[in-house]
C-alpha cells in the first residue's frame, strides 16, 4: 500500500478485508487516506473487488493485491489513468 501512498497524485484507496484478521490495526497509520470495508465471512477475490468497485467514487479503478507494488511515481501511471 505504501507504493500507492507514495504516488505524486492522490488516489482513492479502498481496502476490502474479509474473514477477520487485524486489518484495522495494520492500516491504522494510513487510515486517513484509505477506506476499509470489513466483511466478516471469507469471500473470494472477485467478490471483494466488486465490493470495492461499488464503494469507490473514482472514475478509474485499478486493483493491487497486498503483495504487489505500484509503479514508482516517475512512471506517471496514476495521472495517466491506470497501471
Amino acid at each position: 500500500m505504501q507504493s500507492l501512498l507514495d504516488q505524486d497524485e492522490a488516489a482513492e484507496i479502498v481496502v476490502v478485508n474479509s474473514g477477520g484478521g487485524a486489518a484495522e490495526q495494520i492500516l491504522a497509520p494510513v487510515m486517513k487516506r484509505n477506506r476499509l470495508i470489513t466483511v466478516d465471512t471469507p469471500i473470494n477475490v472477485g467478490v471483494g473487488r466488486n465490493i470495492g468497485v461499488d464503494a469507490s467514487r473514482a472514475s478509474c479503478v485499478a486493483f493491487l493485491v497486498g503483495d504487489c507494488t505500484a509503479r514508482p511515481p516517475s512512471c506517471d501511471w496514476l495521472a495517466a489513468g491506470g497501471p
